[in-house]
């Protein structure tokens, strides 16, 4: 039985990670303005305390964008996304992450994500505050500022598999305009020890339903998440 089950994994995570490769291989790189980051990766169970997570991830994104006051729309395929992230426990229900993008240089994303659980690895809030920079020889040339509020709901089908259901709002200001967006993603967790490590694929999708504009964001994922124990045992568990 164990080793049906360890076969089934390995069959998932090498098909999930073929996926991936294609979509992106294929994918031609395109500019945007401003991107939306939608994708979290993380399920509503938050760290324990002392433990230390790494992530990496790679993405692709889509998006198509209208403008009614022109009578205009454009769309971009294959913006590519690679980026890292890392997060500690400050208490059993409390954590914070840091997270830093590369979208299609030269845009770059950077955020710090306070996180705490609402009910014990089932639900979990949490916000995104942070910046897009666009950069020119190391100058910036544009950005925006974004806080963005979520929260996740997460079910478990066995000790090795995890799903979660993630909604935000994100409140972006670009200079003298400013935006709301709503976002929805659904993530998988798949690991033969979820306390060491977990790889993560997810889907998410992003719109803004402004007064002259629709913008529609498609985000397919894969992120690889390492944790570590920085306090022994027994004190993690004294809480």
């Amino acid at each position: 039985m164990k080793n049906n089950n360890y076969l089934r994994l390995k069959t998932g995570y090498k098909c999930i990670i073929m996926i991936v490769c294609v979509i992106y291989g294929y994918c031609a790189t395109g500019y945007s303005q401003l991107t939306m980051i939608n994708t979290s990766f993380e399920s509503a169970k938050t760290l324990s305390k002392g433990q230390l997570e790494c992530m990496g991830d790679l993405s692709v994104y889509s998006e198509t964008e209208s403008h009614e006051t022109y009578g205009e729309s454009h769309e971009t395929y294959g913006i590519g996304i690679i980026g890292l992230r890392l997060g500690y426990g400050f208490s059993n229900q409390f954590d914070i992450k840091l997270r830093y993008e590369i979208i299609t240089s030269p845009i770059q994303y950077i955020s710090i994500s306070p996180r705490f659980s609402l009910m014990k690895d089932r639900i979990a809030g949490a916000v995104d505050i942070g910046r897009y920079s666009a950069l020119y020889n190391y100058d910036e040339i544009g950005g925006a500022t974004f806080i963005s509020p979520r929260i996740a709901f997460t079910g478990y089908a066995g000790k090795n598999f995890d799903y979660t259901l993630t909604t935000r709002l994100c409140f972006v200001s670009e200079g003298l305009n400013d935006d709301m967006f709503w976002g929805l993603n659904l993530g998988l967790g798949l690991s033969s020890n979820p306390d060491k490590w977990v790889i993560r694929p997810e889907i998410a999708i992003v719109k803004d339903f402004s007064r002259f504009n629709e913008y529609t964001g498609l985000n397919l994922g894969l992120a690889f998440l390492l944790k570590f124990n920085t306090l022994k045992q027994k004190s993690a568990q004294k809480e």
